[in-house]
């Protein structure tokens, strides 16, 4: 929408409430919630600690910074993760990233 003059609306395409945006996508889509629910329970067990996955999922930035990049300094005396956790959730979060987006080109071809 930003270089296109507006000629696309912003409004996620699936839902149809919020403006679709990366955060939007990966946390907050109404019509994915089912399939981020799916998703978020291999996230809880790579996590192996319901008390880090509850602080992640507790706070909506500090969630989508783990799917974009959980080694990034911003989260480091948030929650502290083990090498193996870190390569558990970064091969998670391609794997989730991509689902979405298969999804969601799913949905839209079909309408």
């Amino acid at each position: 929408m930003k270089y296109n003059n507006s000629e696309v609306s912003a409004t996620c395409k699936l839902c149809r409430v919020d403006d679709e945006s990366r955060e939007h996508l990966l946390g907050r889509c109404s019509a994915l919630s089912q399939l981020r629910e799916e998703n978020f329970t291999r996230l809880k067990a790579i996590l192996s600690d319901d008390n880090k996955f509850t602080t992640i999922t507790q706070y909506f930035d500090m969630l989508i910074q783990i799917i974009l990049d959980c080694s990034h300094s911003s989260l480091k005396d948030r929650v502290i993760l083990s090498p193996e956790q870190e390569t558990d959730i970064e091969r998670w979060s391609q794997a989730y990233c991509e689902t979405l987006i298969t999804h969601r080109a799913q949905i839209i071809s079909s309408k």
